[in-house]
């Protein structure tokens, strides 16, 4: 077993190194502990603009990156450490949650942490969860992953992730908001994040004796960034792959009422249905030529600027009609 060390807290190689190691490395079993910045990481089955503040989340300029494992929203940053352990199964193969957590719930126990498994895949202290758990499974091969609450910026992750869904109807995997609490909260002595880790790392090392403590080697870096710039930072990833979904648009102009559902599959706007006003006018020719645009702020921006004639005389900015897509 290889407990591959690195330090960097770059989310999108974060992620793709995960899906490197658990596609390539298939020989050997690994063990990774790593942070972010601060990201909002969803579930590979979810649509983001279900699960996010999308207007915090773009003012604060937090990266919202699609992961390969299913499971929920959760928010990152460098208070919180993530674990990942990537193994080779014996038949049959299947999602076996207490594999992982039951070692890492006994390795939590002795840094002092009086941690319990709550339902599928959290683990709570005194009824606050301090982890989330998801897998993926391919073959014979398991990829775990968790969360570690420590010393995270709770505000922070209640704003992100706090939203108003009920425009949105698709049939994605929805997040299970539960209380939350920082690991440091229950010790009485906390130590840095950092140190933290380190005793971690030193305590998985001793579960899992015999492994093989080593640095992440030059042409597995590389490998992982192009995997980085060619999946995990594009659109395509993390916003176009959402299932299909249906948003309804209701807002004000000119003195009217404007209703319309937005039909979007593979992120991409389909036929729209236009209830009010009546279908003969110009707001149903402004929404005609939006099918087959990236259900996307910035896109649909750049069309209309590059199409004044489609906006011309509706007492509304392209900015605001924007907004009220989404």
């Amino acid at each position: 077993m290889l407990f591959i060390e690195r330090s960097g807290t770059d989310p999108y190689f974060n992620l793709a190194a995960e899906e490197y190691f658990f596609r390539n490395y298939k020989e050997d079993d690994v063990i990774m502990l790593w942070r972010n910045m601060p990201s909002v990481i969803i579930g590979k089955h979810q649509n983001p603009y279900r699960e996010i503040n999308f207007s915090y989340v773009k003012e604060n300029n937090l990266p919202v990156i699609r992961r390969i494992t299913g499971g929920g929203t959760v928010y990152h940053d460098p208070g919180n450490i993530n674990f990942t352990f990537i193994r080779s199964l014996t038949a049959p193969y299947t999602i076996d949650y207490d594999k992982f957590l039951q070692p890492v719930m006994t390795i939590l126990n002795r840094l002092q942490i009086p941690c319990e498994r709550s339902g599928k895949s959290d683990l709570t202290v005194h009824q606050r969860k301090i982890s989330g758990n998801s897998q993926h499974l391919f073959r014979n091969r398991v990829l775990h992953h968790g969360t570690l609450l420590y010393s995270t910026d709770l505000q922070n992750l209640h704003h992100a992730l706090v939203n108003n869904s009920s425009r949105y109807t698709d049939k994605s995997i929805r997040s299970n908001p539960v209380p939350v609490a920082n690991i440091s909260k229950f010790l009485v002595d906390p130590p840095s994040v950092e140190t933290f880790q380190q005793r971690l790392a030193e305590e998985i090392i001793r579960s899992f004796s015999p492994i093989l403590r080593v640095p992440l080697r030059a042409s597995d870096e590389k490998a992982i960034h192009a995997l980085s710039a060619q999946k995990y930072q594009t659109w395509e990833w993390n916003f176009g792959y959402s299932p299909s979904y249906q948003v309804k648009v209701e807002f004000t102009a000119q003195g009217n009422q404007i209703k319309a559902v937005i039909p979007v599959r593979n992120g991409i706007v389909q036929k729209i249905h236009i209830f009010e006003p009546a279908p003969a006018t110009r707001w149903s020719e402004l929404f005609k030529q939006m099918e087959g645009l990236k259900h996307e702020e910035q896109s649909i921006l750049q069309y209309l600027d590059a199409h004044p004639e489609l906006t011309s005389n509706l007492e509304m900015t392209h900015q605001d009609f924007v907004k009220a897509l989404f």
